[in-house]
């Protein structure tokens, strides 16, 4: 019994079959994916971090914090002590009057960067123009 077959028939039942033609499709749709991928790269890129740290207290900064790190830190703390005294302050309360609060115990950080490639245009003529260049030949002393 034989059957009669159009072209698109024929051709429809040969893509079926034909495992080089799968293969060749398959060529195709890997070209046409590594082609998508190389216009990406043209395309700008968003990067977006946030972050959140809770602290146990408030970071905060006194004059001893200060005075214990300096290697003449002793010396300069009985004069501010003799300071304080002469205006009428105590230790405790310069001490106090003097700690300053850097941080909150809750820190929120973020940050936004934007890279977009930036076509030139053209490569690089310098190394086509170098070599026409004119260099002195280096002399030699021995002659």
């Amino acid at each position: 019994m034989s059957q009669d077959f159009d072209f698109s028939n024929a051709w429809r039942q040969l893509t079926k079959k034909s495992s080089i033609l799968h293969a060749e499709q398959a060529n195709i749709d890997q070209a046409t994916h590594k082609q998508d991928a190389a216009r990406n790269l043209y395309l700008p890129q968003v990067n977006l971090k946030a972050g959140y740290l809770y602290l146990d207290d408030n970071i905060q900064l006194s004059p001893d914090d200060i005075l214990d790190s300096m290697p003449a830190g002793s010396t300069l703390e009985r004069q501010f002590g003799a300071l304080g005294q002469a205006m009428g302050f105590s230790a405790e309360a310069l001490q106090h009057g003097l700690t300053s609060t850097i941080s909150d115990r809750e820190i929120k950080s973020s940050s936004l960067s934007l890279l977009w490639p930036i076509y030139t245009g053209e490569e690089s003529r310098q190394p086509r123009i170098l070599p026409m260049l004119p260099f002195p030949k280096p002399e030699n002393s021995m002659s």
